[in-house]
């Protein structure tokens, strides 16, 4: 390849490329005079990381990794030249490491041009040995420039976190509502932080908590994103702008994961190194610890997308993945015939074995009227979502919190005596240090049954969803299949309340037709058998 100039530009962060970061590091008039001066074609190719830290070396596995890796391979050939504003943006780690990188790329022939000195760093310099000694002193200061903004982002962080933690004065503003910390980390995009605090947002949070709603109505993440663009068009956040088009629009990424977001319970986790500090009521709780692991048990499986052709009818367990041949192990798929013998509202979906159908695993094609099936498991559903087990669960987050309270006393007493021994200069004793640890290790094992019995007793919480779409719906005919979001709703719901249906002819005829047996697993671990003809 003919070697050319390339552009490469990394903004420290979000709120620099929001300013003038980029338009100045991407100063067309420089490369315009490179391209001029060294009688070289300016390439289509634009390198740019944003809020990659060049410290922690984050941009070696972004962009600039890319470039190194088009470098070593001659992608970006003998003779190019590489434009940045200043040697700080190749890296400010230590010096060692960013002069061994900077190496890396002149001793393959490409030059490296810096805008914010006019100097041009090349394998055929002359004055090569003295270029290098300007770049060890300009690496060795961004690297020093770093260490201390790095000590003073941390110091600032660990004094806001101990004085939430100790209540101090100035720590929460008269609402309770925490003393915001930008310096490091990010914060919600649901929040307000403009008065120094963090505040719902007045427009996000009451967004992120329909969210909530719609994933505990068990609602698809195709349907939540539907709705969201209906609803908040023009409420996207500003984080979920796209980079390659500069285009806002809601996150199918974000909707998809954020059940997993402590911060949704108001806790801020901020990430100093190896150490991790958690700032519990950090933030305004979006929802409760049981609406999180209804969430979390809700999305351990995956969501039915429902028809791809709406206004055709379909069987209620169409798509579910769960009712299949037993002869073959195939499923069984919704298989739209016309028949002689015809019922009202779309109920006579026919459902097949796929397998047969292909001719398959050496199964013939076969398949039942799924009506009654249909109808069958929606009433055993209905029962089941009345018989709930959530108050002896309660029983047991009840007793295994008030554990906790004893053994976080006891951990309370253990450490004050620790920190008594340590203020009046004296060493601990080691039992005192096994105690402590002792106590510690209780209070996990606690918080980890605690945690058990909430995503456990989460598949309980959904029959609160059922009873809710009953209510809401109860004069509604759930087997109309021109029902459809009804029925997509009741489909996300029993996608949670089945493990598996086994379906099989009998060999038995009744009048014209087969006698089909069907192996219900349901999630509650009742198995049961259920004959139609």
């Amino acid at each position: 390849m003919n070697p050319k100039i390339y552009s490469y530009s990394r903004i420290s962060s979000d709120k620099q490329a929001r300013g003038t970061g980029i338009a100045q590091q991407k100063d067309v008039d420089v490369l315009n005079r490179l391209s001029y001066k060294y009688n070289l074609p300016i390439s289509n190719e634009v390198f740019s990381d944003i809020g990659k830290s060049a410290f922690k070396g984050d941009h070696l596995d972004a962009e600039f990794g890319r470039v190194l890796s088009m470098i070593e391979d001659g992608r970006i050939s003998k003779g190019s030249i590489l434009a940045i504003t200043s040697l700080d943006r190749l890296s400010r780690q230590d010096v060692n490491v960013a002069l061994e990188l900077f190496l890396s790329v002149i001793n393959k022939g490409v030059a490296i041009y810096t805008s914010i000195d006019d100097k041009l760093y090349s394998p055929d310099d002359e004055n090569l040995s003295a270029s290098l000694i300007v770049s060890i002193i300009y690496l060795e200061r961004a690297n020093n420039e770093s260490k201390t903004k790095a000590a003073r982002t941390r110091g600032n962080a660990m004094a806001i976190y101990k004085s939430v933690l100790e209540g101090a004065r100035g720590s929460r503003d008269a609402d309770a509502h925490c003393k915001a910390i930008e310096s490091v980390g990010n914060n919600g995009w649901w929040v307000d932080t403009s008065t120094g605090f963090v505040k719902p947002h007045p427009v996000y949070f009451p967004i992120l908590r329909d969210l909530v709603d719609l994933t505990l109505k068990m609602y698809s993440q195709r349907q939540i994103k539907a709705h969201l663009e209906a609803n908040y068009a023009d409420s996207v956040p500003e984080i979920m702008t796209s980079p390659k088009d500069g285009k806002r629009e809601w996150s199918a990424y974000f909707i998809g994961s954020f059940h997993n977001l402590k911060s949704l319970l108001g806790e801020k986790v901020i990430n100093l190194g190896e150490e991790q500090l958690v700032i519990p009521d950090y933030y305004s709780p979006v929802c409760t610890p049981d609406e999180l692991a209804q969430m979390q048990a809700i999305r351990r499986k995956k969501s039915t997308r429902g028809t791809k052709k709406p206004d055709s009818p379909t069987g209620l367990l169409n798509g579910l993945n769960v009712l299949k041949c037993s002869k073959c192990g195939g499923g069984m798929s919704y298989v739209h015939k016309q028949t002689k013998v015809k019922r009202g509202n779309g109920r006579s979906a026919r459902y097949e074995c796929s397998n047969g159908v292909n001719g398959r695993k050496g199964c013939s094609q076969w398949g039942f009227a799924g009506n009654q099936l249909d109808e069958y498991i929606l009433k055993k559903a209905r029962v089941k979502a009345f018989n709930t087990m959530v108050p002896k669960a309660t029983a047991q987050l009840l007793e295994l919190g008030q554990q906790r309270l004893d053994i976080q006393a006891q951990l309370d007493e253990s450490t004050a005596e620790y920190q008594a021994i340590r203020n009046a200069g004296k060493k601990a004793p080691r039992v005192l240090l096994f105690e402590i640890s002792d106590i510690e290790e209780k209070l996990e094992q606690i918080d980890d049954q605690i945690s058990a019995i909430r995503l456990k007793g989460a598949g309980s919480a959904l029959n609160k969803t059922w009873k809710e779409l009953f209510s809401e719906y109860l004069e509604a005919d759930m087997l109309d299949s021109s029902q459809i979001e009804l029925r997509l709703r009741v489909k996300q719901i029993l996608k949670q309340m089945i493990t598996k249906i086994d379906s099989q002819r009998t060999g038995k005829k009744v009048w014209r037709t087969f006698e089909t047996i069907h192996r219900i697993e349901w999630e509650d671990g009742e198995i049961e058998e259920f004959i139609m003809n």
